[in-house]
């Protein structure tokens, strides 16, 4: 990928997670221990200053414990456009990629949990689809839309 194009990934994670949670409006401490869209910035950061896709942190490491409340459609345009921006890795795809990071957050985010991703869009709406079928049919919705 060319130095433009994974700037413009950067920026486009950046304006989601900002879309989002400006980390300014709410009442919460946007600190990485206890925001989830708080630890999505600072892994792009991270990443951005590495110049690398992902830098090892685990999807685990995402905090668990976000109890400020989402907009479900601030949740599914962040899933949906996170999906734009994947490429599909299949069995190239890390858990490290900040993107996979940033989709992750945007899960815990909006569901409490963390849905599979395979390594691909389908089989990722599919498993999202088993235990929050709305929900993907409102992702798949919106990632085609963006896809356009």
């Amino acid at each position: 990928m060319t130095p433009e194009g994974k700037k413009m990934i950067f920026d486009t994670i950046k304006e989601s997670i900002e879309n989002t949670c400006d980390c300014t409006t709410c009442d919460l401490s946007c600190a990485t221990s206890n925001c989830a869209m708080a630890f999505a910035k600072d892994y792009r950061e991270k990443c951005l200053a590495a110049k690398a896709k992902g830098i090892g942190i685990s999807t685990d490491d995402i905090p668990s414990l976000d109890t400020k409340h989402y907009e479900q459609d601030e949740i599914t345009t962040g899933v949906a456009l996170m999906l734009t921006l994947c490429h599909d890795c299949n069995s190239d795809h890390t858990d490290d990629c900040v993107i996979n990071v940033v989709r992750s957050c945007y899960e815990v985010a909006g569901l409490g949990e963390i849905v599979e991703y395979p390594g691909n869009t389908v089989a990722y709406l599919m498993n999202l689809g088993k235990t929050h079928k709305e929900l993907a049919q409102e992702v798949m919705l919106k990632y085609q839309a963006l896809k356009k």
